[in-house]
């Protein structure tokens, strides 16, 4: 069945599958049937907004990534960039074990620089793979798993036996596992590599030891693997890709291999606002002004279904979250905190939380700037200077999750220093990517 046919098929849709412009028609048809059926059921409501099956980044990226291309996904949080990634991967896996079967090797790698951004991908990739499976008529069964840290040794014992097609690690487990003997020939097939929040890994010696890693592999693989980046906010667009795709020589002269570019960061509508607790910052006492921030910060969270508040510490996320529930009234069961300091478990369950939108305020430092999905938030504060333009709006982009919604993001300066920085940033961010920034200062 076609895309319309599939739509067609459904009852509780309110738009006309006959007439309804679809402008991804050939890239749609380029999915097996199981996976045509699978997206429709799951994403055939927003075809009339989308203008067709895709989002605008899908709509380019998997016909690149199909084609085998290596491809720089930019786009915002929300618009659709995991699927622009593994669907094109999935569809051939799929393909090719009702063909002949998959061999029990690894054949495409998932790379992100948080062991928490993996673990949201590995629920991620589940909810496809079982639906697309539960739909193939044979027996078929495309595997993934997740490796790092937190790996137990049993567990990585089981994926010598029964490896996974789809492997999710961090950049420092591919390393190890490149120096594994037994292991590192898994990882010979391997066709697909994407690495995700390149942006976080581009600039640090962490993107560093990821390059390398991935020249090993490179020369390790019977062929050269389709490279995917992905980022909600990164600049320039070509160095980074660069980075992705690394270099090759040809002909004497050194050049980076070949890549597609999809650029896709103006699909949301930001709405950003800049506020100081007084109007004069430099004679106001402290305690004053730390007080005015905290009743116009806890009235943000009331007027607000879930509230993400950063800090550029640790110690100031346990700070802020401390004072909101001394002077406001919060309290363990509609507030919370996430950091690296904390255990596993307790990251975890605020994480789960927020994807089920059960809990009213976190408070954080950097730990949750990446990746996972959070669907319920609808404000993001940032307190004080994120130091980059591109933090600030990776940070903000948590907002709104999704597609259409505006991304709504509030910023306070607290002393005279951090509000011109941050009106600095604000104004960038103005030029570059958002659409209305206002700035104010008040008082509470």
């Amino acid at each position: 069945m076609n895309g319309r046919e599939l739509l067609a098929a459904r009852d509780d849709i309110d738009f006309d599958p006959a007439t309804v412009a679809i402008d991804d028609a050939d890239a749609f048809a380029r999915l097996e049937p199981e996976v045509r059926e699978w997206w429709v059921d799951e994403f055939g409501e927003f075809v009339p907004g989308n203008g067709g099956f895709f989002t605008p980044p899908q709509k380019e990226a998997i016909p690149l990534i199909d084609d085998g291309t290596n491809s720089l996904v930019c786009a915002p949080t929300g618009s659709g960039k995991t699927q622009a990634s593994f669907c094109a991967i999935y569809n051939d896996l799929l393909a090719r074990e009702k063909a002949d079967g998959l061999d029990n090797a690894v054949y495409c790698l998932y790379v992100s620089p948080l062991k928490s951004l993996a673990n949201d991908i590995h629920r991620n990739l589940a909810e496809p793979l079982d639906g697309i499976t539960e739909r193939a008529d044979e027996d078929v069964e495309i595997r993934h798993a997740i490796r790092h840290g937190d790996t137990s040794d049993a567990e990585r014992q089981a994926m010598l036996d029964e490896t996974p097609h789809i492997l999710n690690t961090t950049p420092e487990t591919l390393a190890i596992l490149l120096n594994s003997p037994k292991f590192k020939q898994k990882l010979e097939s391997v066709e697909y590599v994407v690495v995700d929040e390149i942006h976080s890994l581009a600039e640090n010696k962490r993107g560093t030891h990821l390059a390398v890693s991935l020249e090993r592999l490179e020369r390790m693989c019977d062929g050269s693997p389709t490279r995917i980046g992905c980022s909600a906010t990164v600049e320039p667009l070509e160095t980074v890709a660069e980075f992705l795709v690394g270099y090759e020589t040809s002909d004497g002269e050194r050049r980076p291999r070949e890549y597609e570019i999809v650029d896709a960061r103006f699909v949301r509508e930001f709405d950003m606002e800049l506020s100081c607790p007084t109007d004069d910052l430099i004679n106001t006492p402290p305690g004053v002004v730390s007080e005015r921030f905290y009743d116009e910060l806890a009235s943000l969270v009331r007027d607000h279904e879930n509230t993400l508040v950063f800090t550029n510490t640790r110690s100031g996320a346990e700070r802020v979250l401390s004072n909101l529930r001394e002077k406001h009234g919060f309290d363990e069961s509609d507030s919370g905190c996430h950091h690296g300091s904390l255990s596993k478990d307790r990251r975890q369950e605020i994480e789960s939380r927020l994807k089920e939108g059960s809990i009213d305020v976190v408070t954080t430092s950097t730990s949750l700037e990446l990746g996972i999905d959070m669907p319920h938030i609808d404000l993001v504060v940032q307190v004080g200077s994120p130091k980059s333009v591109a933090a600030l709006l990776q940070r903000v982009g948590r907002a709104g999750h999704q597609l259409g919604e505006t991304v709504r993001g509030r910023v306070f300066a607290l002393d005279r220093d951090e509000l011109i920085e941050c009106a600095v940033m604000l104004r960038k961010a103005e030029e570059g990517f958002v659409d209305r920034v206002s700035r104010r200062c008040s008082r509470i």
